[in-house]
């Protein structure tokens, strides 16, 4: 297609100067050849595999070779969640070598933490992505790769049987650093993703118990990060021994998708619509409010 601009031009320096009118034509650039989702999927995949995948069982944390590779807390766990959702939507078969790989390079937690003098305790939200990142390999794997989910049962406990985050003035929700260390800060990033781990480990083991773990902490997370104003979830909340206070209308996209996806899990595996009611709220909330 042709397109004409006129540009006019004054010129000076005489009284009798006219202007001078021109016209350019302008081929107008040929179109690229459509973008599918498809077709930029596979482009980031490639990106993942070549610029952030060591092929080795790590994750590089940014592009310079000289970054370090990591296999836990959610920075690097998202990608996994990520090689796992390619997986699940298309069955991309070279993604299970990959899971046993980051599975056999997963962290593997200790028993409980109780806070002993000397010994560290990590933060309570890191075992939990660590967790739902251990039962999706496990998942690809078509539930051979134990090693997977053991560790992503002792990621779990970690936390679920430490008597050091459960205190404070509201225990049902735990605080993010042990005994609530300086900030006495608890953060849905926690409660979240421990929901979303214990329905995974329902759903992989049948055991009753994470169940309802999960229906608990579920209702603990509505109770205490619940905007009373709508449907969205707020992420903070400070416990300072007396009192629980949301730190309001900071609505992460972490956690509101978490509790979207807690929600439909618990309504599948608990078939009870409630679940789905309210999870179907908040993402009408996400969409009216945050996009």
């Amino acid at each position: 297609a042709l397109c004409a601009v006129a540009a006019v031009a004054g010129v000076s320096g005489s009284s009798t100067a006219a202007a001078t009118r021109t016209t350019v034509f302008l081929r107008s650039p040929q179109s690229s050849p459509a973008q599918t989702f498809r077709g930029l999927a596979d482009q980031a995949y490639a990106t993942l595999l070549t610029q952030f995948y060591d092929g080795s069982g790590g994750w590089r944390e940014c592009t310079d070779p000289a970054c370090g590779t990591a296999n836990r807390d959610w920075g690097v766990d998202s990608l996994t969640y990520t090689l796992y959702l390619r997986w699940k939507l298309i069955g991309d078969p070279t993604i299970g070598s990959i899971m046993n790989a980051l599975a056999s390079s997963s962290p593997a937690y200790p028993p409980p933490c109780q806070g002993l003098l000397g010994v560290t305790c990590t933060w309570s939200d890191a075992p939990n992505w660590d967790a739902v990142a251990e039962l999706r390999e496990y998942e690809v794997s078509g539930g051979t790769n134990t090693t997977a989910l053991t560790r992503a049962q002792a990621a779990f406990n970690t936390v679920e049987g430490s008597n050091i985050y459960a205190l404070g003035a509201c225990p049902a929700i735990r605080y993010q650093q042990p005994f609530g260390y300086l900030d006495r800060l608890k953060t849905l990033e926690t409660e979240a993703t421990a929901i979303k781990a214990a329905t995974l480990l329902y759903r992989y083991t049948r055991n009753s118990a994470y169940l309802n773990i999960a229906k608990t902490r579920y209702a603990a997370a509505r109770k205490y990060f619940l905007d009373p104003a709508g449907s969205l979830y707020t992420v903070f909340v400070f416990d300072d021994g007396k009192n629980c206070v949301q730190d309001p209308h900071r609505y992460f996209a972490s956690v509101n998708g978490e509790m979207i996806s807690a929600g439909l899990a618990l309504a599948a595996e608990a078939n009870a619509p409630t679940y789905r009611a309210q999870a179907l709220a908040t993402a009408n909330a996400v969409d009216a409010y945050l996009s």
